[in-house]
């Protein structure tokens, strides 16, 4: 499996430009609520305002992904045995049906899905430890089987590997 330490890499590396996209967004959209031409033509006009909105906006979404790089810089990653309990920044492998599917536990980075470097056709899921997948593998070790189903159908994931 891929090194956790370039995982961390590359999921900076994203956090990274989805800040620069937003920082150039936000500073046009700024722009465009102060600019004299989005000054309103009548009381019905709301350009401006709506542009002040969405800057604003705009902004809160970057002071929480500097919160999250600066988290993820000072994140203290833990290598798991085949016998340690599932925990945050644990790399797992589960065959689901047929096939192997990876997680990073690790809840700065929840939603983020990442291409293993080792690997192009693997993909890595960032999921968080409070999420319904986070929550049943939490504390399971390799080998043990997890039901994911609800009351109307059974999804059995079996745990093959933790790092």
């Amino acid at each position: 499996m891929v090194q956790k330490t370039q995982l961390i890499a590359l999921i900076s590396a994203h956090l990274k430009q989805n800040l620069e996209y937003l920082e150039r967004s936000a500073s046009s959209a700024k722009d465009e609520a102060t600019n004299e031409e989005s000054k309103p033509e009548n009381r019905y006009d709301t350009r401006a305002l709506e542009a002040s909105y969405l800057a604003g906006a705009q902004e809160a979404r970057i002071a929480e992904l500097k919160s999250k790089l600066t988290s993820l810089i000072r994140i203290k990653l833990k290598f798991f045995s085949d016998v340690d309990p599932i925990g945050e920044t644990a790399l797992v492998e589960v065959k689901r049906g047929s096939k192997a599917v990876f997680y990073f536990i690790l809840d700065v980075a929840a939603g983020i899905e990442i291409t293993d470097p080792t690997n192009s056709a693997k993909k890595i899921i960032c999921i968080s430890s409070q999420s319904p997948l986070g929550t049943k593998l939490l504390g399971r070790i390799q080998g043990e089987l997890i039901d994911m189903g609800d009351d109307n159908r059974s999804v059995e994931m079996e745990v093959l590997r933790v790092e």
